[in-house]
């Protein structure tokens, strides 16, 4: 399921390619949903070859990032998901990987694929370790997922029974939409994981992502789902686990923000420190609780 957006016709093209290339991939149910983009042509701005192999919804309003991600779920006929982002693309295996794993492990709910990360003209870019080096069930999966999320969209496969039981992506949410969904389903079921990097996101200004990190909005929901994961984990392990996620955060934001300097992006770097208040708010208004450490 594909997300759209106002898509980037050469990145979505890519998208489409890679999991059209995939062994079996005859099987799949390959769907562009749009999310009511102006001037966008829908399949007419691609290959042929490509066009007559997926199908395009159009949402008759704009629904916004997770209730056009809700809309892919609702419209999913599989018994497993993907929603691929309109500019990430998934390597030779990927589909293949993943339903061997799920058929190996049937307690797991989802799968996570390592990802790679790329800029915009396709160039690798340097990015943090893996979480395990061993294909499996993911054992310290809260420092995976609650911590500092080691996964990424792009390499996400779930089962329909699961997110049919948890609900939908929380509408009120734009950056952590998707960190939200993982920590829910991680503290619901197993989840199997692929060391090999078989999806591959793009980092580009245009994304959604990109344009979030001027206010330094991201950091805000990353504030906030930081709390949440403290509620889902519970009143024993949530507080020292929250404590970890709201440093490490802080380091990430920083360390982004140095980089966006030396880019020469100066106000997305202010944008990012500026951010930071709100984990660091949060962290000193845990502290006084009471007149002692609180997280």
């Amino acid at each position: 399921m594909i997300p759209t957006w106002r898509p980037d016709p050469t990145f979505l093209t890519e998208a489409l390619d890679s999991v059209l290339a995939q062994a079996g991939a005859e099987r799949f149910q390959v769907t562009i949903v749009d999310d009511a983009s102006p001037g966008f042509d829908g399949l007419a701005c691609l290959s042929p070859a490509v066009a007559g192999a997926a199908t395009l919804e159009r949402n008759p309003r704009h629904l916004g990032i997770a209730g056009n991600w809700n809309r892919c779920l609702e419209l999913a006929r599989g018994r497993l998901v993907h929603i691929l982002h309109q500019d990430d693309f998934v390597r030779a295996g990927f589909y293949a990987r993943v339903e061997a794993g799920l058929a190996a492990h049937p307690a797991a709910g989802a799968a996570f694929v390592q990802p790679s990360y790329v800029d915009p003209a396709g160039h690798p870019l340097p990015r943090g370790g893996q979480a395990s080096e061993q294909s499996g069930l993911l054992a310290n999966w809260a420092e995976h997922v609650f911590v500092q999320l080691k996964f990424a969209c792009a390499g996400i496969v779930v089962r329909r029974s699961v997110y049919e039981r948890l609900g939908g992506f929380d509408t009120e949410l734009r950056y952590c939409l998707d960190w939200d969904m993982w920590q829910r389903i991680a503290v619901s079921t197993p989840i199997w994981y692929e060391p090999d990097q078989l999806a591959c996101c793009r980092i580009h200004p245009g994304s959604a992502t990109g344009r979030l990190l001027l206010s330094g909005q991201n950091l805000r929901e990353i504030a906030r789902s930081v709390e949440r994961g403290q509620v889902y984990l519970g009143p024993e392990a949530g507080p020292a686990v929250a404590r970890r996620a709201r440093a490490a955060y802080t380091k990430w934001a920083l360390r982004g923000a140095w980089r966006l300097l030396r880019q020469g992006r100066p106000v997305v770097a202010l944008g990012q420190l500026w951010g930071t208040r709100h984990l660091l708010y949060r962290t000193r208004r845990r502290a006084m609780i009471g007149g002692k450490t609180a997280s």
